[in-house]
């Protein structure tokens, strides 16, 4: 089973892209999607409970890309997170992706998205905001060819 997780503080503008795609999702009729919004630590008894072989982490990242474009970072990159995330989360998302991996044996990929700004907003930056229906088109192709 696939688990895809979003993850975002909606509260800073484009960090709350990969919450905001995990809600959409869920509308859409998505199985085995959570929204965590920025407190992924509090999900990982929901996580560990879904027994998944592989989870798709969807979160804001700056990895120097185009405003929008889409990364998906494997164990080996992900590991090496500092070079290129964002930081808003209440612990380093490699620290957790870490733990989930030792507790669900799953393989662990992120779903990065190169946003503009993190600044404190309630809504996506307008650039970001344009393309939100592409990304999720995106995100739906690259999560099919995944599972």
């Amino acid at each position: 089973m696939v688990l895809v997780v979003g993850v975002g503080n909606r509260d800073r503008g484009d960090d709350g892209i990969g919450s905001l795609i995990a809600e959409r999702l869920i509308k859409e009729g998505f199985e085995n999607v959570l929204d965590c919004e920025r407190t992924l630590e509090n999900y990982l008894f929901k996580i560990i409970e879904k027994k998944p072989k592989k989870i798709f982490f969807i979160d804001a990242c700056d990895f120097g890309g185009k405003i929008g474009e889409i990364k998906v970072f494997r164990k080996e990159e992900w590991q090496n997170f500092k070079r290129f995330a964002l930081s808003t989360h209440t612990l380093p998302l490699p620290v957790l992706f870490s733990l989930i991996e030792k507790l669900t044996n799953s393989e662990i990929y992120l779903l990065g998205i190169q946003v503009k700004d993190t600044g404190f907003s309630h809504s996506l930056s307008k650039e970001l905001n344009n393309l939100f229906e592409e990304i999720i088109g995106k995100v739906k192709v690259i999560l099919k060819g995944r599972q």
